[in-house]
């Protein structure tokens, strides 16, 4: 071989050991540059959770506060609902013993009657009483298991409760939110 030959075989191997440099320094950059890339994504992925979470939070305080205002409003809603079911019976009791009282009715027989009458209605009361207080018993639970479950980190939702059948002359009708 003569030395033309011999100097253009080491130009191309020089030639190509300066192109494969030149790439390794330019995947160099690239891979610098991806990396980068995926630090700044991570940053902004993890600022944006941080904020969701934030909001989150916010509206779980808000929630939490609402339930416990609407917790309070029925459980006036229920106390001045059997009062004033209390104060109706207690009047009708009233006016009928009062009109026994002039029409000087008081046999034994219709006396009886009339005692059966006020026992009944005051067993309808005292389960109507009983399940209001069931009712408030059952929402303060439940309110008080979804703010424990609230504490370690997990959302839930309150159950609701079923209405009462429609003929069931023991049950409470549901109770309105007009305060």
């Amino acid at each position: 071989m003569s030395d033309i030959s011999t100097v253009l075989i080491t130009a191309a191997i020089g030639l190509v050991l300066f192109v494969g440099a030149v790439v390794a320094v330019y995947l160099n950059g690239l891979v610098r540059n991806a990396y980068d890339l995926r630090v700044a994504i991570r940053n902004e992925i993890e600022e944006r959770l941080r904020q969701v979470q934030e909001e989150s939070e916010k509206k779980v305080r808000w929630l939490r506060r609402e339930l416990v205002e609407e917790v309070e409003k029925m459980r006036e809603s229920v106390g001045e609902t059997n009062q004033r079911r209390l104060a109706e019976l207690v009047e009708k009791i009233e006016a009928r013993f009062a009109e026994f009282q002039k029409q000087g009715q008081f046999e034994r027989v219709e006396l009886r009657s009339a005692v059966d009458e006020l026992r009944e209605a005051a067993a309808k009361l005292d389960a109507r009483v009983g399940q209001a207080g069931r009712e408030t018993r059952a929402l303060a639970e439940a309110l008080q298991a979804s703010l424990a479950q609230d504490a370690r980190g997990s959302i839930t939702q309150m159950p609701i409760a079923e209405p009462p059948a429609a003929g069931d002359p023991n049950s409470a009708p549901p109770a309105s939110n007009a305060a």
